[in-house]
């Protein structure tokens, strides 16, 4: 079935290229234009290429601006959720469209001994996007992909930490603690196992603090969001 986008008169569209914009919005916005229905979807597409059709004709400057757009958009701000999951969709096919950069294994961390793997810097695969929800985002974005009924949208009790990134080049998300996420907001910028040890220590917590962030970076390798910068080759050197 086409888009509703398709089936307004060309006319609506002016300039030309609006139409156009319109129409590659909506194959970028699948699960958002799902939620939020054809006709309203289409509504804000076009507010939106009208309201800059002037100063911009790439669908790629569009796409990339609906997040902010939406969170000023008058008639939405009572659907806060509405600008999360433009976020999270846009998110997704920024991920698709990163870099390909070879992760870490597991295997590359078995050839090195601790005194090394300690001091090792690490990074963040830069498919990886994090984000910050404060509404039940996740769990509608979750139940449109699956084609299920979404829950109520609603406010959560505290800000939910996410991390959107490619993995065996598909998309997807993972939820992150707080003290997960503090953990990876640092390796994000580029950390050894010493400094995210450092970062994390909590009194409160009788776990050791080295077996917390190893168990995080054992799921991150599994998940291949970790990577070596350029200049560590080095340390795979025969």
């Amino acid at each position: 079935m086409g888009s509703a986008l398709e089936k307004l008169p060309v006319h609506v569209w002016e300039p030309g290229s609006a139409r156009e914009i319109g129409l590659a919005l909506a194959e970028e916005y699948p699960v958002l234009r799902k939620y939020l229905g054809e006709i309203l979807f289409s509504s804000i597409m076009r507010e939106l290429v009208s309201s800059r059709r002037h100063d911009h004709s790439s669908a790629r400057w569009y796409s990339e601006h609906l997040p902010t757009y939406l969170k000023s958009y008058k008639p939405l701000l009572l659907r806060p959720e509405i600008q999360e999951m433009a976020q999270l969709e846009a998110a997704t096919y920024a991920a698709d469209a990163a870099p390909n950069v070879q992760s870490l294994k597991a295997s590359d961390i078995a050839l090195l001994d601790a005194k090394t793997l300690v001091n090792l810097p690490l990074r963040i695969h830069p498919s990886a996007i994090r984000l910050t929800f404060r509404q039940n985002t996740t769990s509608l974005w979750s139940a449109m992909k699956c084609g299920e009924q979404p829950p109520k949208p609603h406010r959560l009790a505290s800000p939910q930490n996410v991390v959107v990134w490619r993995q065996s080049n598909a998309p997807r998300f993972r939820i992150l603690g707080d003290e997960e996420a503090r953990v990876f907001d640092c390796i994000a910028k580029t950390a050894c196992f010493a400094e995210l040890c450092n970062i994390s220590r909590d009194d409160d917590n009788s776990d050791p603090v080295e077996n917390r962030v190893q168990a995080f970076l054992s799921a991150w390798v599994d998940a291949e969001l970790v990577i070596l910068p350029v200049s560590t080759d080095v340390f795979f050197k025969n």
